[in-house]
């Protein structure tokens, strides 16, 4: 994950120079106050970038939440939470709706939406799209949210300060945006980013998926109920995560239909100050891309994967196998400290509030250890670790929505007040010190959702090392649920695609699916955009993973054999470097040094000599 550093310097330029470098004061916004929480609101437009088929209607904006409506869970002041809705492209009054997350933790959601399921591609000019025909919104509602708080272009406070992107490879540290005074005036170049950003205290957003999850559905009982443009007769509602968002959308869902029972059986009812009653969130499918959800059972795709996978490549030699795999089994190594993490979550932060430091520190050096001993060694090759099939810088999926996001006229046409940042070090940081990715809960509510008759849809592109298809299906068989016996005889069936074309293998039994995608890494829809729709929409409106030809019930099993490693492919030809200089991870050393000294000659953000 690449970590953005935020800091501030002080220079003296003219005024309206100084002026240029921030956004507008949005304009043009309707504005809903909120009639079943005292001072929330929604404030919106409608936009009419990105999506540009005739007739189709997007709208972008914020759910301004109040802290004491969220438990104060994102700290003292209002939580601002964006989002970009896109009507289906056919018949959107019948349309499901589908909320679409992004991991990190502290990833824009907007990733998604401009390089994977969203209506538009951006150009490499990163300042014009095109039309994408594998959106996710073709027959589905799609509701993009930038979350947890200060991540994308959602914010608690406004601060104007700087972005350093040439310290966006270097590890996370504490780091704040500290305010300018009115004659501190900072000078921008090509690496050195001038502009207004979300406020940078810890203490103003969530630090565990628990805590997320408040804010989350707070958000949903505004939107769902009070957003006018939102009309469908479909009420069912299905959560895609991606990533680490694979941890968001199961437990966000796990406490959505907690919550539900609450208001069905009485004991969640309306605030005293509210005239309206808590709304039903029916959640009726998650979905995983690549999704991270277990440590135990996916950093030990690392021992197998590099090495021995069905592209024929030896990621690292002999002897890096046996030390990563010494590092994961050996007394005090990955797994036996990950176990008493997640003994002393269980005993010590049952709920998942990260409120106990205890139990904070035990689970973070958990996932450090892990993450230095069995994934470092692996990462420190020349391959990326998204994608064996690509070099190290990787320009793909590009990165050209920064850009396009931080153009005036793009943030003049979304109502937003604030630069765009893809990624947030501050959350990232946040829910490592809490030691969320060594955390035993998403597992957990799998199984719970599926015995409450909540479809599970897991796709895993099979050329990503971080999040491997092999972790994935482990997690698959570990579920514990009422099926799983049934699930784990299933057979491994090909997904036919179209009538050419065969997209990968499922097993499938019930509302369970597991989809190994070939030829696909971390960001599946970027890489099978076909594949990863279909797959999409045939879980969504409840047909076979498979063929899409069956309606799955309660007994429908995928058949065939009961393994797929036997399925091999070839590797691509990797694509060369390309620096964009809003994401310096695809930059190589020479090309960040002309950056560094001013010598790089930058077009359309992109360094076309040094």
């Amino acid at each position: 994950m690449n970590l953005v550093s935020l800091f501030l310097t002080v220079a003296f330029i003219p005024s309206a120079l100084a002026q240029s470098y921030y956004p507008p004061v949005p304009a043009g916004t309707t504005v809903v106050n909120s009639t079943q929480y005292p001072n929330a609101s929604i404030e919106y437009k409608e936009t009419t970038i990105c999506e540009t088929t005739p007739g189709v209607k997007g709208y972008s904006g914020y759910v301004r939440l109040p802290s004491d409506v969220v438990n104060s869970v994102n700290g003292p002041h209002t939580s601002n939470y964006f989002f970009w809705f896109f009507e289906a492209r056919h018949d959107p009054d019948k349309a499901p709706l589908a909320i679409y997350l992004d991991g990190g933790p502290g990833l824009s959601s907007l990733q998604g939406a401009f390089t994977e399921t969203g209506p538009c591609y951006v150009n490499e000019d990163s300042n014009s799209t095109r039309l994408n025909p594998w959106s996710w919104n073709n027959h589905v509602n799609m509701l993009y949210i930038d979350q947890p708080l200060s991540t994308g272009f959602s914010y608690d406070i406004l601060v104007n300060g700087t972005f350093d992107s040439l310290r966006d490879k270097q590890p996370a540290t504490e780091h704040s945006i500290n305010p300018l005074a009115d004659e501190d005036e900072p000078v921008a170049n090509n690496t050195y980013f001038v502009g207004t950003f979300s406020g940078q205290n810890p203490g103003e957003t969530a630090n565990s998926t628990a805590n997320g999850a408040v804010g989350i559905w707070t958000f949903l009982q505004t939107w769902l109920s009070e957003f006018p443009e939102y009309r469908t007769k479909d009420d069912r509602i299905s959560l895609w995560g991606e990533a680490f968002a694979g941890q968001f959308a199961t437990i966000y869902a796990e406490y959505f239909e907690v919550q539900n029972e609450r208001i069905r059986n009485g004991s969640l009812r309306r605030d005293s100050n509210s005239p309206e009653s808590p709304r039903i969130i029916p959640v009726d499918t998650v979905g995983l891309i690549n999704g991270w959800i277990d440590m135990f059972r996916q950093a030990a795709g690392y021992l197998t994967l590099p090495f021995n996978n069905t592209y024929g490549l030896q990621v690292a030699n002999a002897s890096v196998q046996r030390q990563i795999t010494d590092a994961y089994y050996r007394p005090g190594g990955c797994v036996d400290q990950t176990q008493k993490c997640q003994t002393a979550a269980a005993e010590s932060d049952p709920k998942n509030r990260a409120h106990n430091a205890t139990v904070n520190e035990l689970c973070f050096q958990s996932a450090y250890l892990c993450t230095t001993t069995v994934r470092g060694p692996i990462a420190a090759t020349q391959y990326n670790t998204f994608d064996m099939g690509h070099w190290n810088p990787d320009p793909f999926p590009p990165s050209y929505y920064i850009g396009y996001l931080n153009q005036r006229w793009v943030q003049e046409a979304l109502g937003v007040p604030l630069n765009f940042t893809a990624h947030s070090s501050l959350v990232t940081m946040s829910f490592l010190k809490s030691g969320a990715f060594a955390l035993p809960w998403a597992l957990q509510d799998l199984g719970k959702l599926l015995d409450r008759g909540v479809q599970v849809t897991m796709m895993y592109g099979d050329r990503d090392m971080d999040v491997s298809w092999i972790g994935g299906e482990e997690v698959s068989l570990a579920i514990d649920h009422s099926s799983a016996a049934e699930f784990a005889a299933s057979g491994y069936e090909s997904i036919s695609v179209n009538a050419g074309y065969i997209g990968g293998v499922t097993r499938q039994y019930g509302r369970l699916s597991f989809s190994r995608v070939f030829e696909a890494a971390n960001r599946v829809p970027s890489y099978q955009p076909e594949t990863a729709y279909q797959i999409f929409m045939r879980a969504i409106f409840g047909k076979d993973i498979a063929t899409g030809s069956t309606v799955v019930d309660a007994r429908y099993a995928s058949t065939g054999p009961s393994s797929s490693g036997h399925i091999r492919n070839g590797l691509p030809v990797a694509p060369p470097p390309e620096c964009y200089i809003w994401a310096p991870a695809t930059c190589t050393p020479a090309q960040l040094k002309s950056l560094g000294d001013g010598s790089a000659v930058v077009r359309d953000y992109i360094v076309v000599e040094w």
